[in-house]
């Protein structure tokens, strides 16, 4: 496997971990969908959230989340879609996206943005 597939799974554990520290459950990780995936699905009592995990090493280049482009916010609605769908999910939904950047030495720094992509994106989908 690549180094930056490692550092991308790595990301996703301590994404994981921040959400179970949360209170909520993992439901599912890597859902699939055709060729749309979705990073992990959390819950709690009332919600159910889609997260989206970008992790870097340093931000030279820019901050992990800057790198989510339209196309990607769109491929994450029809991936929620067809996860709600297949799951007759009844929650509410919240799609979340979880930044993450290592230091050189190691260490990360972890920042959340609750309700990232909204569902404004989503009425436009499928004219």
């Amino acid at each position: 496997m690549a180094a930056h597939n490692d550092l991308g799974k790595q990301g996703e554990e301590i994404a994981k971990d921040f959400f179970v520290s949360k209170g909520f459950r993992i439901l599912a990780s890597n859902w699939r969908s055709g060729r749309y995936e979705l990073d992990f699905i959390a819950e709690n009592e009332d919600l159910t959230v889609i997260v989206e995990v970008k992790t870097r090493v340093g931000n030279v280049f820019g901050n992990p989340e800057d790198f989510i482009t339209d196309g990607k916010m769109q491929r994450i609605l029809r991936a929620t879609h067809n996860y709600i769908l297949a799951n007759k999910i009844e929650k509410n939904i919240q799609i979340d996206v979880v930044s993450i950047v290592f230091s050189k030495d190691g260490s990360h720094k972890l920042e959340h943005f609750p309700d990232a992509i909204t569902p404004k994106w989503y009425y436009g989908l499928y004219k």
